[in-house]
């Protein structure tokens, strides 16, 4: 079996120029310890978009929510949204 570990990259309000170290740094700190502890990968939320991959008969639609649902069990509701609209928005400009 393998697994995988989700982290989310804290970022301090307000923002200070010094923290930028600090936090690269904490990222660096759980990668190694993911990589420790003997997880097979590693993913920073605030980098990950979940995908239909629609039009392809492969895809979820028309039974995307329900996907979505098993997907993220028992991930955080804010990471779930930053993964499935937060993060397309930025990326695309989108204004949701």
């Amino acid at each position: 079996m393998k697994f995988g570990m989700f982290y989310e990259i804290q970022v301090p309000k307000p923002w200070y120029e010094d923290k930028e170290f600090e936090i690269y740094q904490q990222v660096l700190d759980q990668a190694q310890l993911v990589d420790e502890v003997g997880f097979d990968s590693f993913w920073t939320v605030d980098r990950l978009m979940w995908g239909s991959d629609y039009p392809h008969t492969e895809g979820t639609l028309p039974y995307s929510q329900e996907q979505i649902m098993k997907d993220f069990m028992g991930v955080p509701e804010t990471e779930v949204y930053q993964m499935v609209r937060g993060n397309a928005a930025q990326l695309y400009g989108l204004d949701i």
